[in-house]
C-alpha cells in the first residue's frame, strides 16, 4: 500500500513510475485501488489517503511530473473533439497541482511561468468547450445517409461456406469486435453488418446472422471500434515524452514520432492515415488501425502532432464518436489511390490545408502591426461597405451599423509588444462554423450561433498571444475583399 495525502499525489506517483491506469475503484472511504498496465504487465496500486501524512514524492519529482504532463497537453485541436476536453482539463489540472507541490506558487519560483501556462490552458478549455452530454440516446443518433443495407452477395457465400476460417474472409469485410455473448461483429463498408458465431478456438465462422436498422446501429455503437484497454494503455505509454538522456533527469524532453508510436504500440498491427487537418501550430491526423488479433480489427485513433510530426497526444475514438468517424472514413474511400494513382479527395484536403497556411502567413504581419501601435489598429478598422464583403446581405446592414457604433464608442485595443509574445494563429472558413470540426479549434464556440450571418467563403482568424507572464486571446479578423478588417466577437455583437 502507498500512503498519499490526496489523489493528485496518487496520479503523480502512477505517472512517475510508468503505470498506465486502466480502471479505478474505491472499496472503502480513503482507499483507492487502481488497475494498471506496467511494462506489458497488469498490476494493482493501492493508495491510502492520509491528508496529514508526508508527501509521497519530493519537490523535484513533482516538478518532473508537472513538466512531463504539461508537455502532453496541447492548447489546440484535441480539446475540441467531443469527449477529449475532460481528459485535457484533468491533465492540465494535474500539471498545475504538481507544479504547486514543487513550489511554483511563489513569485520568485522559476516554475511560475509553467504554472501560469497550465492554468491558462485549463481556463481556456473551460471557456471554450461547450457542455455536451456524455452519451446520446440511440434514437437521437442519425443513421448513415442510406441506412444499414442488406448484406451484399458475398455474404451468402460466407454463410454457405461455413465453417469458414476467419483469416479467409474476403476483402473488404472486417471483423470489427467481439460482443458480450462471444459472437463477433462483421462489417462491410456499404453499411452492412452481421453477427458471426465462431468456433471454440475463434478461428472459424460457423454461422452468420445479418442485422440491419437500429439493431445494427446499436451493435456498432456498443461493440464497434474498441481496442483492448491494455492495447490503449500501451499506445499511451509509448506516446509519452522521454528524456533525451534517460540517466539525466534534467535533460530535455523529446516527443516521439507518430511512426515510432504506431510501430511500438501496435506491434504487428497495421495502420492507414485517412485524414489530416493542419493548423499553423499543430496538426490532427486520424489513423485507422487494425490489431494483430482479427477479433479486434478496427479502431480509429486521433493523433495530435507538432508541425514536424512529433506526437503531442492521442485519443482512441469509440462509441458515438467512432460511428461518426466511421462515416467520415467511408466518405473518404475515394481518397484511396485510383488506378492512375490520383487521390482527388486527399488533393482537395491538401489544397485546403495549404490555403489555410498561406492565409496564416499573410495575416501575421497584420497582427504584428496591430501590436506595434494605434496605426496598425486603425488599418483594420471597419469602413462603410466592408461588412457587405463579410456578412450575407440579410445581415450586412445590421452588422455594419453595430460595428461602426462599437468602433466609435469603444474601439478595441491590444496590449503587448510583438517581440515579447508567441503568436498562435488559427484560420477557419466561415462555412465550417456550422458544424463541430477541428478547423473551429480555438474560436469561441458562440461563432456557431451566428455562422448563418457569414458569407461561407470568407476566412476568419483568431489568435493567441502568449508572453512570459500572460496570455491573451483575440478573434474577429476577416478578409473583406481587399484587406483584413477587425470585427471582434461577432457572437456577442450580433446577438
Amino acid at each position: 500500500m502507498i500512503e498519499v495525502r490526496n489523489l493528485t499525489e496518487a496520479a503523480a506517483y502512477a505517472w512517475l513510475s510508468g503505470h498506465a491506469v486502466l480502471e479505478k475503484r474505491r472499496p472503502r472511504p480513503g482507499v483507492e485501488v487502481w488497475a494498471c498496465a506496467w511494462r506489458d504487465q497488469l498490476r494493482e496500486l493501492v493508495f491510502v489517503e492520509n491528508p496529514a501524512g508526508k508527501p509521497a514524492l519530493t519537490a523535484e519529482q513533482f516538478e518532473q511530473v508537472g513538466r512531463e504532463v504539461l508537455a502532453t497537453v496541447p492548447d489546440g485541436a484535441q480539446a475540441f473533439i467531443r469527449g477529449e476536453g475532460k481528459r485535457v482539463f484533468e491533465d492540465a489540472l494535474l500539471a498545475s497541482s504538481c507544479l504547486i507541490n514543487a513550489g511554483a506558487e511563489t513569485e520568485t519560483s522559476p516554475l511560475a511561468p509553467l504554472l501560469a501556462s497550465a492554468n491558462a490552458r485549463r481556463t481556456a478549455m473551460a471557456r471554450a468547450i461547450p457542455t455536451l452530454p456524455e452519451a446520446l440516446p440511440i434514437d437521437l443518433i442519425p443513421m448513415p445517409q442510406h441506412g444499414f443495407v442488406a448484406l451484399p452477395p458475398e455474404a451468402r457465400w460466407i454463410a454457405s461456406a461455413a465453417p469458414l476460417a476467419v483469416s479467409d474472409l474476403p476483402d473488404p469485410w472486417q471483423v470489427v469486435s467481439r460482443g458480450a455473448d462471444g459472437r463477433f461483429l462483421l462489417r462491410h463498408p456499404d453499411h452492412a453488418l452481421a453477427w458471426a458465431t465462431l468456433s471454440a478456438d475463434s478461428r472459424q465462422i460457423v454461422a452468420l446472422a445479418p442485422i440491419s436498422g437500429r439493431a445494427a446501429l446499436t451493435a456498432l455503437l456498443t461493440y464497434g471500434f474498441r481496442l483492448e484497454e491494455v492495447q490503449k494503455a500501451r499506445l499511451r505509454a509509448v506516446a509519452r515524452p522521454r528524456r533525451s538522456n534517460p540517466d539525466d533527469p534534467s535533460s530535455p524532453l523529446v516527443l516521439p514520432g507518430i511512426d515510432a508510436v504506431l510501430a511500438a504500440g501496435l506491434g504487428e498491427g497495421r495502420s492507414r492515415a485517412i485524414l489530416e487537418i493542419r493548423h499553423p501550430s499543430h496538426r490532427m491526423r486520424l489513423v485507422e488501425v487494425e490489431t494483430r488479433d482479427p477479433r479486434y480489427k478496427a479502431a480509429l485513433i486521433a493523433f495530435f502532432l507538432e508541425p514536424d510530426g512529433a506526437v503531442l497526444g492521442l485519443r482512441t475514438i469509440e462509441g458515438v464518436d467512432g460511428y461518426e468517424m466511421m462515416r467520415l472514413a467511408d466518405s473518404l474511400a475515394p481518397a484511396l489511390p485510383g488506378a492512375d494513382g490520383s487521390r482527388p479527395v486527399v488533393d482537395q484536403i491538401d489544397d485546403a490545408n495549404a490555403q489555410i497556411e498561406r492565409i496564416a502567413a499573410a495575416v501575421q504581419p497584420v497582427i504584428a502591426a496591430m501590436l506595434a501601435g494605434p496605426e496598425g489598429i486603425e488599418a483594420v478598422r471597419p469602413r462603410p461597405g466592408d461588412a457587405a464583403h463579410v456578412f450575407l446581405p440579410a445581415s450586412a446592414a445590421d452588422a455594419e451599423a453595430r460595428y461602426l457604433a462599437l468602433w466609435q464608442q469603444d474601439p478595441p485595443r491590444i496590449k503587448g509588444r510583438a517581440e515579447a509574445v508567441t503568436l498562435i494563429i488559427r484560420v477557419c472558413p466561415a462555412g465550417f462554423f456550422g458544424s463541430d470540426n477541428p478547423l473551429t479549434s480555438g474560436f469561441p464556440p458562440g461563432y456557431a450561433t451566428v455562422a448563418r450571418s457569414f458569407r461561407p467563403e470568407v476566412a476568419w482568424v483568431c489568435w493567441d498571444m502568449k508572453g512570459p507572464d500572460h496570455s491573451q486571446s483575440f478573434d474577429g479578423l476577416a478578409w473583406a475583399g481587399d484587406r483584413w478588417v477587425w470585427f471582434p466577437s461577432p457572437h456577442r455583437v450580433l446577438r
